[in-house]
């Protein structure tokens, strides 16, 4: 990370900002770079998809805790069976 990681994003950033482009683009200015740029975009939107399912089970269990009787505190589902725990 500190040897590879940090200075590709401080160079696409550098880039970035002067040649006014984004970061599929920017990368094409040397062919055997061109797929980090697309690579770096379907990891953004990979980790927007894991942040949003992490941000809603936390507001679940956040406004869940502020209930009179927890609802993770009694299993009451029909398929649940007694001998379960």
């Amino acid at each position: 990370m500190v040897f590879l990681g940090i200075p590709m994003l401080y160079l696409e950033m550098c880039l970035g900002q002067y040649t006014s482009q984004g970061p599929s683009r920017v990368w094409l200015i040397a062919p055997l770079f061109g797929g980090i740029g697309y690579a770096m975009v379907a990891v953004s939107i990979i980790l927007a998809y894991y942040q949003s399912v992490f941000i809603s089970w936390m507001f679940y269990y956040l406004f869940g805790s502020m209930l009179s009787v927890l609802p993770w505190l009694h299993c009451n589902s029909d398929w649940a069976t007694s001998g379960m725990y």
